[in-house]
């Protein structure tokens, strides 16, 4: 099977959005060569995701009065009897090639078929159209309201741009790299089947995607550039950083060469360097064989549509022009990074022995040979601190020893043990790219999730009274009530994802409300003081001025903590959605809880929740509560559900367990 097949552009004017969709799911029911298709209604049907019948017999008898398709009735003699057989020959003049992974993609069978339209509008083998919206309305025969939703839809979520040129369409090869807000693809072989995506060309071409992208952003010509680039660990980082930085001096920038880097230190050379744009070269903790571009100006991190941006200018081949001018200088900002750190843990501890404010102290790293081993060498040791069995320093791209993901056991388990066996006051650990961060106390109970959280709203909210905390889905009813009881502050529960939850601290922030802090459970931790930069050594940084701060009144760390009310039980069940428009699927299983557990005695449906449904149950209902949301790109319906007695997540699970067996949709 190919991956893709041919629609006629003969469709344009003839067929609306659901017609269109319609056809191009015949054709994946069709043969790729002959594009003659045997299939029977009842499959097309289900194929479709409709359950009239009638209707699709109705649009195929359309197709055919535009001889769009021609019906091919046979008889066939068979054991029951005498029926007959239809085959469907499509017409394939004048046609454009459409993916067949547009079928799985989780937008509307109407957004669908208006790109399909779309591209039957485009230039001869490009992905880019010239027509205006009015004349794409008075070509496609639809209204131009219709043209103008299904526009900003696409471009909303990233399947097309425009600009003076046109409308561009996102090819799949180029949508592939979109990781959120990151590019991400396979930079090495070594993990069978999956071949290497992220080539040189490819890179190159990004690169001078960027540098299209952020000469408009800053009204700058290429020439008048200052990019820095820097990188983490991983083995092909040596080489994207070359094929990087060479390309932007290509185009007369000023490049400043960091080499390995923590992502938060790239973000903050231009603030401290005057950089225009940044570069990290990182996957942060994913494996070994992959690689990604993340991008960075004065403003924080780019958006979802900005990355489209810079794929739809590497799609296009569009380069800047080249000159003379650019220059490549290695710059030792890693070093310049971590004396900042230092000079904060001097002024905000502010020991006897100013210059070394952690003395007395035992701190142990785990980095995960990632790029955070410089936290223990440039900035706990020299402030004094004894870091003597700190775990996998040194970088190393093929991460032997644990995964590089504080969210991972493995990972945890490594700074436990390692803070036990030498008895430590205090583990950290980092991520590849250090975005993130965890920490162990001196007892070897993780500051991790739920209780990382706790302890930096706790560290934020000081000076910040009666302050705003956003934190993703979810966090713990023991974490809003140490929140919003013990430590005096408000708890706003928003979508999961780090950059969601950032986004909302900065917009919360717009509207007069005092919010010091977005964290994500997994370890992003963001604060306004610090450019609401997700910066997991600056976290632990803080939690280490926090702990030194204790030591002189006397108290330890988890002290500070005490008081959250943690569950006694807790899981997570990840459920597969089966259905192809996995989208449609999981929001009507969404809906349809939230009707049945508003109609359920012993129910609570949270009334500040912002992701899929979460309902709270009394202690002779199983004691706790439980999430039910859709994940943000993946078929699947994450389910927590935490108890604050034994044996009450199994009584929740089962009571949520008589409204899962009634939907459709899900593995169970």
């Amino acid at each position: 099977m190919t991956s893709y097949r041919k629609i006629t552009s003969n469709i344009a004017g003839k067929l609306n959005l659901l017609e269109t969709y319609l056809f191009y799911c015949l054709a994946l029911c069709s043969d790729c060569n002959t594009m003659t298709s045997y299939t029977k209604q009842n499959n097309l049907t289900n194929f479709y995701g409709i359950k009239k019948t009638d209707q699709i017999r109705e649009w195929l008898h359309k197709f055919e009065s535009f001889g769009l398709v021609n019906i091919n009735k046979s008889v066939v003699h068979g054991q029951y009897g005498i029926f007959n057989r239809c085959s469907y020959q499509l017409d394939t003049e004048h046609y454009v090639l459409i993916t067949n992974k547009l079928y799985d993609e989780p937008i509307s069978k109407e957004l669908k078929g208006f790109l399909i339209l779309l591209k039957c509008k485009c230039l001869n083998g490009t992905n880019i159209t010239l027509y205006s919206q009015n004349r794409l309305a008075e070509e496609l025969g639809l209204s131009k309201g219709t043209i103008s939703k299904y526009i900003n839809e696409a471009e909303e979520k990233g399947y097309a741009k425009r600009d003076k040129k046109g409308i561009h369409l996102l090819n799949d090869f180029y949508k592939q790299f979109k990781s959120g807000t990151d590019i991400r693809g396979v930079a090495s072989e070594g993990v069978e089947g999956q071949s290497v995506n992220l080539t040189d060309d490819v890179v190159a071409d990004m690169a001078d995607g960027f540098v299209l992208w952020l000469s408009k952003k800053v009204s700058k010509k290429p020439s008048e550039l200052k990019i820095s680039v820097g990188r983490d660990s991983r083995i092909s980082g040596p080489h994207i950083m070359e094929i990087t930085t060479e390309r932007f001096k290509r185009c007369g920038a000023e490049v400043l060469c960091c080499q390995l880097a923590s992502t938060p230190s790239m973000f903050m050379t231009t603030v401290d360097l005057g950089c225009d744009g940044a570069l990290q070269i990182t996957a942060s903790h994913h494996p070994f064989n992959r690689n990604g571009l993340k991008f960075f100006t004065r403003e924080g991190g780019l958006e979802g549509s900005d990355i489209e941006e810079i794929l739809l200018y590497a799609q296009s081949g569009e380069h800047p022009e080249e000159s003379n001018g650019g220059n490549i200088t290695d710059v030792d900002y890693m070093s310049d990074y971590a004396k900042g750190l230092c000079e904060k843990i001097k002024k905000e501890v502010n020991a006897e022995d100013y210059e070394h404010p952690l003395k007395g102290f035992k701190i142990v790293v785990d980095a995960g040979n990632g790029a955070g081993g410089f936290y223990a060498d440039k900035v706990l040791s020299v402030l004094g601190a004894d870091t003597t069995g700190s775990r996998y320093l040194e970088p190393d791209g093929m991460f032997p020893n644990h995964v590089p993901n504080p969210e991972a056991k493995e990972a945890m388990d490594s700074i436990c043990e390692a803070v036990r066996e030498s008895g430590a006051d205090l583990g950290v650990i980092f991520d590849t790219d250090v975005d993130r961060g965890g920490a162990v106390d001196s007892k070897g109970n993780e500051i991790n999730r739920n209780r990382l959280v706790a302890v930096a709203a706790a560290i934020a909210l000081e000076g910040n009274d009666g302050g705003m905390i956003v934190t993703d889905s979810i966090t713990s009813s023991g974490l809003k009530q140490f929140i919003e009881n013990d430590l005096g502050g408000k708890h706003y529960r928003y979508r999961r994802g780090y950059k969601n939850v950032i986004d909302k601290a900065l917009e919360l922030n717009a509207q007069g409300i005092n919010c010091p802090l977005a964290i994500e459970t997994s370890g992003h931790a963001a604060m306004r003081e610090n450019y609401f930069l997700d910066d997991g050594a600056y976290l632990c940084t803080k939690i280490i001025i926090k702990a030194a701060q204790m030591r002189k009144e006397g108290k330890e760390l988890d002290e500070l903590t005490a008081s959250l009310k943690e569950p006694l039980e807790s899981t997570e069940i990840r459920y597969k959605i089966l259905e192809k428009d996995f989208r449609a699927c999981g929001e009507k299983i969404i809906a349809d809880l939230t009707k049945y557990a508003e109609e359920q005695d012993g129910w609570c449906v949270a009334d500040d929740n912002r992701e899929g449904v979460r309902v709270s149950f009394d202690k002779d209902n199983g004691d706790g509560w439980f999430l039910l949301r859709l994940s943000v790109h993946d078929p699947i319906m994450p389910l927590n559900v935490e108890s604050d007695s034994e044996g009450g997540v199994k009584i929740i699970c089962d009571k949520l367990g008589e409204f899962l067996k009634t939907t459709t949709g899900l593995d169970l």
